[in-house]
């Protein structure tokens, strides 16, 4: 359940924004009560989305791999890379990326780090 606690930033409408049940607190902490949204199924579907791309075989796959994982930083900065040839490449008016076109240029600034880091 998500945990809400008011302050000068909050303001009712806020409230939309939730598909799913919201404690709300005070300032200082207090509980207030519960908000529950009128559509809960929209939470649900939500979810249900969001959980259909993940695949768990290859989540398994990668946690039992003896491969370092890469740290986060380096994964925001090469998709700010990534953001900034595409870009680059609209203001140029060149033809916009496939999918496939973009991870093989993601997966070039992955190696390309590789390669540092060693």
């Amino acid at each position: 359940m998500i945990r809400l606690q008011l302050d000068e930033t909050w303001r009712p409408t806020d409230l939309s924004l939730f598909v799913e049940p919201v404690e709300i607190y005070d300032p200082s902490g207090k509980f207030i009560g519960l908000f529950v949204p009128a559509n809960l199924q929209r939470g649900k579907e939500i979810y249900a989305q969001a959980e259909a791309q993940f695949d768990r075989a290859e989540i398994e796959r990668r946690m039992q791999s003896p491969e370092p994982g890469i740290p986060l930083g380096q994964v925001n900065m090469r998709l700010r890379q990534l953001e900034a040839e595409a870009t680059r490449r609209e203001a140029a008016g060149e033809v916009d990326w496939t999918t496939e076109e973009a991870m093989t240029y993601f997966r070039s600034l992955r190696d390309a780090g590789a390669k540092l880091v060693r």
